[in-house]
């Protein structure tokens, strides 16, 4: 099976680059594991909750966000979200539905 990727992003030492995700990544209906870790993006947009069977998250260590939509509490095939090292607040919509693990690690219970 083949993942989709995203050109052109690399980084000299000490400069932050970042990618900003495609809408074409909705036309994935069945993707079920999102991982953009170590500070590759700034933003993290609502049209991802258009993938219903998401069931994995990752964003952790990306300095540069510091929000995410209400709407990812609400995916619902979601079982983890990593957004360790990144200062992201969870939504109100994780309350009753995932627990943090800590570490900014949340799963569903």
């Amino acid at each position: 099976s083949s993942c989709p990727t995203f050109g052109g992003a690399s980084s000299k030492a000490g400069s932050t680059l970042t990618i900003e995700i495609p809408r074409s990544l909705t036309r994935f209906k069945n993707l079920q594991q999102l991982v953009m870790n170590d500070g590759i993006i700034s933003e993290f947009p609502d049209f991802i909750c258009e993938l219903k069977e998401l069931t994995t998250i990752g964003i952790s260590g990306n300095p540069q966000l510091t929000s995410i939509p209400e709407c990812i509490g609400l995916l619902p095939e979601l079982e983890v979200i990593n957004m360790k090292g990144s200062p992201v607040k969870a939504p109100q919509s994780f309350e009753g539905r995932l627990v943090d693990m800590g570490d900014s690690i949340w799963v569903t219970p």
